[in-house]
């Protein structure tokens, strides 16, 4: 779960409803859809299914949802559709699976997939605002009157009531595309926020579900925030451990922990003036690199196996070596991709209406916060921002450990530094035909890691979690820690 906004940007970062719809209201056509950058692209089936925005007012303003069909290889395929369910909150289900399409490409053999971008995300009304000055030469200094004025105008901005763009309106609409479509089930599939939403489904409509995929577990009861800088220098002490006990890394590395913490205090007092080459432009650009692009840096990298083992190098090329573009280009080039992403009114809506109000203050130990590299800057700025945040709606049972007999497999990776394993444990209880994989040294998002596409088509195919074997994670190494930029030794 990504959790992050463009103000975070700025400062670092039971009742089942049915809704009657005609099965033949969808007309699907031939269409393209791409990634985020447009570069990606893939050929689908894609119709529009007006809702309402308040299913409390069934003939008020009514929205367009999108959604792409992609048709199975099979020229029989199983009756019960492939769905995914995308992650942020606010990434867009159609931009995802043009990414993700590798790891679930063995599903599609045997089912169609069917992708609805959640309200608020890709082209089902986008709610999306960005700032008008995107001068990149200061855009981290934390402030929480710029964080509070910034939301001001992305309220302004947005196309839609914030307050009906929570999951508990989404799994209204994906009911609703269901009936509309004319299927009995459909297998879900969650990734990391995606997992709060396919919980609720779950809940709401057992008896369309056939099977669940949860990949980076959020769980129901825990409100994410607080624990975020924690459980990221979790992560970053996971990566100095691992470094020290590898004889390569600590030669080269010495000290790593050591060394980032000195990293941060120096560019907490005095940012560095940094000019680096734009791969993607040819062209030389020039920032501001402070505590705070550091902090992004290194929490983005930490999400996958390949961003921890080349993370050391990066960080020694600054405090060793005073090269901070390394560093600097990936900053500039992390702050772009979240910002094409994530639909930060969506987004917003979510946290502050399923997380923020749910807060224990006293709880929260700034003093903890402090001692590590991000500090209290994600915490600050989340709760600055959802101060003025209209609340949405939310189911009473919204924050419950969802209670079911059905096959549910969960992924975690040993390092993620968002979702770990403790999350995933959470909500085993309640799943009483569910098994739990861990891959090791492995971060956010598993379902493409090693083996893992062939583990989750058989769990989709069979609907059990009796006899799936995952004997293959064990032959799922780390990648090795570069030594430098041409990579590890040899």
């Amino acid at each position: 779960m990504i959790l992050l906004n463009k103000q975070f940007y700025l400062c670092l970062l039971l009742i089942t409803l049915t809704f009657p719809v005609a099965a033949d209201s969808l007309e699907f056509e031939e269409c393209e859809i791409a990634d985020t950058s447009g570069k990606r692209t893939m050929k689908a089936l894609c119709a529009t299914l007006s809702v309402p925005e308040n299913y409390a007012e069934p003939n008020g303003k009514q929205i367009d949802l999108f959604i792409a069909k992609i048709k199975s290889m099979s020229k029989n395929p199983e009756p019960d559709p492939f769905t995914l369910l995308a992650g942020g909150p606010g990434q867009s289900a159609t931009e995802s699976y043009v990414v993700m399409r590798g790891a679930l490409e063995k599903i599609r053999k045997q089912r169609d997939i069917i992708l609805v971008d959640q309200r608020g995300t890709g082209k089902s009304n986008q709610m999306q605002c960005k700032p008008e000055d995107e001068d990149y030469a200061d855009p981290f200094a934390y402030d929480p009157e710029i964080v509070k004025q910034m939301t001001r105008e992305c309220l302004e901005e947005l196309p839609g009531d914030p307050r009906f763009y929570s999951t508990s309106v989404a799994v209204k609409d994906l009911e609703t595309v269901r009936q509309a479509i004319g299927f009995e089930q459909w297998n879900l599939w969650g990734g990391s926020y995606g997992t709060r939403v396919a919980q609720h489904y779950l809940r709401r409509y057992p008896q369309h579900t056939r099977t669940v995929v949860l990949d980076a577990v959020a769980p129901p009861p825990l409100n994410l925030g607080p624990d975020i800088a924690l459980e990221s220098q979790r992560a970053v002490d996971q990566m100095t451990s691992r470094c020290t006990e590898d004889e390569v890394c600590q030669k080269n590395f010495p000290e790593l922990g050591k060394n980032i913490t000195a990293l941060v205090t120096r560019l907490k007092a005095q940012p560095e003036s940094i000019s680096f080459e734009n791969f993607s432009t040819g062209e030389i650009e020039t920032m501001e690199f402070g505590e705070a692009h550091l902090a992004l840096t290194i929490r983005m990298l930490l999400y996958s196996a390949h961003g921890v083992s080349i993370l050391p190098t990066m960080l020694h090329s600054a405090y060793a070596q005073n090269n901070f573009a390394p560093l600097a280009r990936r900053a500039k080039m992390v702050a772009d991709d979240l910002g094409n992403a994530l639909s930060l009114g969506m987004h917003n809506s979510v946290i502050c209406t399923e997380d923020v109000p749910f807060f224990n203050t006293d709880k929260i130990d700034p003093a903890a916060l402090n001692k590590t590299y991000m500090g209290t800057a994600a915490i600050d700025s989340i709760q600055d921002m959802c101060s003025l945040w209209p609340v949405g709606e939310i189911d009473d049972d919204f924050k419950e450990l969802v209670q079911s007999d059905l096959p549910v497999l969960v992924l975690s990776g040993s390092i993620d530094p968002i979702t770990p394993p403790a999350y995933a444990e959470m909500i085993l209880p309640g799943l009483t035909n569910s098994l739990h994989l861990v891959n090791d040294n492995q971060g956010h998002i598993q379902s493409g890691v090693g083996c893992m596409p062939t583990v989750v088509a058989k769990f989709v195919a069979e609907a059990s979690v009796e006899n799936l074997s995952a004997d293959c994670l064990q032959r799922q190494t780390p990648e090795p820690f570069f030594i430098n930029a041409n990579g590890p030794a040899p």
